[in-house]
């Protein structure tokens, strides 16, 4: 007899009615996705590092400083210009090296009396923490690991949101919706584009807690689903109690991701609760409707209380983390705040009370109840008005943040969104950026006619109210397309997540659909952002790049000359903002959104018509240096909105070269970059009322090291209008020697000569000796050369160094070796020799 073998079934998984064996491999999507991000991070952040190698000196540690770096230099060079990066860098170092957790002011800015600093501090806490785990690994100062930090806290951030959101969506959904999310987070524009290497901000943060804080309602409401709800008795009714108090908990968990997103975000959040009321009230229409009519319907009680009561947890947490004990107040002055956690709790009790209006078919009519729900509304609409005073900072609504739409380098930046497509019409980002809304076509098809068992159609509507309020506010701001996009991707979720009960579409059918739809939506974003890291291995620097190259060139070199009191620089405030990254340096009129004070100094400067009202507010403001780079035009900017009369301002003087007596240029050694021969940086420094013949000398001589010989010439004529002085006769000696004139050598020499003879010279500013000393060497005046150069010795200092060109300090160490003089401090020395360019310093 034989026996007959029975075929054991496959195990069914019944989320997806496919064997289990082949549902596991959902797994690998997402395991693609983060291999994905890990490879493109790895990718952008090598070419930082190939960028950041690029013109720049060795940098000595020195954990004294702020910056981790002798002279508070930094040495990132992020591959974007952000106005937010570089704030959290600094604010980060500073915070630490202060001993504090917490920062309220910054000196760099709003010189001299700084700015206050109005952030969260969440943020900078996660860049710490990172920089603590560098620092105890690297052994570096923990100012160089939280600049290094900033190269993968976004990035880190992005690849634990990808794991924990598809953990969950998975054990709540499915293996497909959470595979299709895993791709959504690194296939979305601009939202994969926001969490950028090297370019901090706080928006990834912020967009984390905004998933965070609407997933679990929704997974909330999904775990709610029961195939045979015909019933409440018996065993439904003990499913029914158990699957409410998983509800409770997700919505709790939500309101908690809520009110720290409030604490990061403000306005953003807020908007989000404001559309999540709105969508509340909208399901709650729904149910009363009552379209499906089931008694599980009617049980089904959304927790919103439990959702209110973990945000008000969560709020006041934040505020008493952020203010206490210091700052605590009864009414908000910037940021989260106490008041905020009880407006939520208002909108959960009103929230409350519409679900069961939906449920029960009427409002409370007992006093309490109607004593409650007024008491909520009135104190909810108290807590909008304060909410729309608030002086907050924000990631992602408002300010000049939001003009830019994400981190990655090339986004579009304009003042809306019908400007964006003005101006470039129907492009590549155009097109990434608008077709993940084509998920709202199946989802608007879901609402009016599904039929199944889930609540899908009570959670898309409920998801419509922030998703609305966030497309409006997007069509006015770049920025608020990231929270579009997150809130898109929540609506996918629950799109593509098999229907059960009746008139369902067939699983399987239904998930090859989802999936070619998914591909629809991902593969524009995909190929934009694999077309972006293609810059990470450039033949030459971009724009951008060759900007921040000289910009830390520039902010090395003057930090290195800086004197005792230090450098304050006018500028424009790009490049004020960068001087202030790269070297530690003060400034007035950068863009942050505290600096409004620092911005209209800046404006009254630059605007100024006067040389005697420039000269007092440059000295009331420590003003040092007044900085034009010839590819930022925002000084003139910031002149043209202080004055009605532009040609007559400090700026235009300075760009005509028609300069006040307490203003003299410096020669700037701008390095050598490929495609940059024709630009320049104009550096000019503020020193005490020179007297017009050195002033001029000064000048000519100025031009001649910048290699513009013929507008040197130019000032022979007036430098000969001053015959007794040594100073304008050494100036007109360089300019013979720089055409090659030896007749007009000659003729300067017969000058010079009886007039150094004759004690002339004793009364000549430090730097117009070095000068004299110089020319009288070329006419092969030795002795007479050596006395100046002696005497120049005993009166050396480094604010006499830092006096001299370039050249000028090159020449005069020659000559010092010539005559086998020293300078008698050999400090001064060292710094002397650090003071000349390095190509001319192989030379000594």
């Amino acid at each position: 007899m034989t026996s007959r073998v029975v075929p054991v079934p496959p195990v069914i998984d019944s989320r997806t009615n496919l064997p289990r064996w082949i549902s596991h491999f959902w797994i690998l999507v997402p395991a693609l996705a983060a291999g994905w991000l890990i490879w493109t991070t790895v990718v952008r952040i090598r070419h930082i590092e190939v960028i950041s190698d690029i013109s720049r000196e060795v940098l000595v540690a020195d954990p004294s400083t702020p910056t981790g770096y002798a002279d508070g230099l930094r040495r990132m060079v992020p591959p974007e210009r952000v106005i937010e990066s570089s704030r959290w860098i600094i604010e980060t170092q500073e915070m630490v090296h202060q001993g504090n957790w917490r920062l309220r002011h910054l000196d760099l800015d709003n010189a001299p009396d700084g700015r206050a600093v109005r952030t969260q501090s969440a943020y900078r806490w996660w860049l710490a923490g990172l920089a603590w785990l560098d620092h105890l690994l690297s052994g570096s100062t923990f100012g160089e690991s939280v600049e290094r930090a900033a190269l993968y806290a976004d990035p880190v951030l992005h690849l634990l949101l990808l794991v924990s959101l598809s953990v969950l969506i998975a054990s709540r959904y499915g293996p497909l919706p959470a595979a299709v999310a895993a791709v959504a987070l690194v296939g979305f524009f601009p939202l994969a584009g926001s969490f950028q290497p090297g370019i901090p901000a706080d928006l990834g943060i912020a967009l984390a807690c905004l998933l965070w804080s609407v997933l679990p309602i929704t997974s909330g409401l999904h775990t709610l689903q029961a195939p045979k709800p015909e019933s409440i008795d018996g065993p439904n009714a003990g499913r029914i109690a158990s699957r409410n108090r998983i509800t409770r908990k997700s919505f709790f968990a939500a309101g908690i991701f809520g009110g720290l997103g409030l604490w990061i975000d403000l306005p953003g959040q807020s908007l989000v609760l404001a559309g999540l009321g709105i969508g509340g009230i909208l399901a709650a229409w729904r149910r009363h409707r009552r379209a499906e009519g089931s008694p599980f319907d009617e049980a089904l009680v959304i927790p919103w209380r439990a959702w209110a009561v973990g945000g008000a947890i969560a709020t006041c947490a934040a505020y008493l983390l952020e203010r206490y004990p210091g700052e605590l107040s009864w009414l908000p002055t910037d940021g989260v705040h106490w008041i905020h956690a009880l407006g939520w709790l208002a909108l959960g009790e009103l929230l409350k009370r519409a679900d069961d209006w939906g449920r029960a078919g009427q409002w409370p009519r007992e006093p309490r109840g109607i004593g409650l729900t007024t008491a909520a509304a009135a104190i909810l609409a108290g807590t909008l008005l304060l909410l729309a005073y608030r002086p907050g900072i924000e990631p992602f609504v408002g300010g000049l943040s939001s003009w830019r739409m994400t981190s990655l380098p090339g986004s579009p930046v304009a003042d809306s969104f019908q400007s964006w497509l003005h101006r470039n019409g129907f492009s590549a980002m155009l097109r990434a950026t608008l077709v993940p809304l084509l998920i709202l076509i199946p989802a608007l098809w879901i609402i009016p006619r599904d039929r199944s068992s889930d609540n899908r159609r009570l959670v898309l509507v409920l998801l419509m109210g922030p998703l609305v309020l966030l497309i409006a506010l997007a069509s006015l701001q770049l920025r608020v397309w990231n929270a579009v996009d997150a809130m898109l991707l929540v609506v996918l979720i629950v799109v593509v997540t098999p229907a059960r009960g009746r008139d369902r579409i067939p699983t399987g059918k239904w998930s090859i659909s989802m999936s070619f739809l998914a591909a629809l939506l991902f593969a524009p974003g995909l190929l934009l952002l694999h077309v972006r890291t293609g810059y990470a291995n450039p033949k030459e620097l971009n724009q951008t790049e060759a900007e921040f190259v000289v910009e830390r060139n520039l902010a090395h070199w003057l930090a290195r000359r800086a004197g005792p009191e230090g450098v304050t620089v006018l500028a424009a405030p790009q490049l004020t903002a960068s001087l202030a990254y790269y070297g530690s340096l003060r400034g007035l009129g950068t863009l942050h959104p505290e600096n409004n004070d620092g911005v209209a100094a800046a404006i009254r400067i630059a605007s100024s018509t006067s040389n005697m009202e420039s000269q007092a507010l440059l000295e009331k403001r420590g003003v040092t240096h007044v900085i034009i780079p010839s590819w930022d035009s925002g000084l003139t900017d910031y002149a043209r909105i202080g004055s009605g009369v532009p040609s007559g301002t400090f700026v235009a003087l300075l760009n005509r070269w028609e300069l006040p007596p307490t203003i003299r240029p410096v020669v700037y050694p701008m390095p050598r970059i490929p495609g940059w021969e024709g630009q320049a940086v104009t550096v000019f420094e503020v020193v005490e009322e020179q007297d017009p013949a050195d002033a001029l000398s000064r000048l000519a001589e100025y031009f001649i090291e910048m290699g513009e010989i013929e507008r040197a010439t130019a000032y022979r004529t007036e430098l000969g209008n001053f015959p007794a002085s040594l100073g304008a006769i050494a100036a007109l000696g360089q300019i013979a020697m720089a055409k090659g004139d030896t007749a007009a050598f000659s003729s300067v020499m017969d000058l010079a000569v009886p007039y150094t003879e004759g004690g002339a010279a004793r009364s000549m500013p430090w730097d117009r000796r070095v000068s004299l000393a110089i020319v009288l060497t070329q006419g092969k005046q030795r002795e007479l050369a050596r006395e100046q150069v002696e005497a120049c010795l005993k009166r050396t200092t480094e604010a006499n160094l830092r006096s001299l060109t370039p050249s000028s300090l090159f020449r005069f160490l020659l000559l010092c070796r010539m005559f086998n003089l020293e300078i008698p401090d050999p400090d001064l020395g060292a710094k002397a020799r650090s003071m000349v360019p390095p190509d001319l310093r192989e030379r000594l």
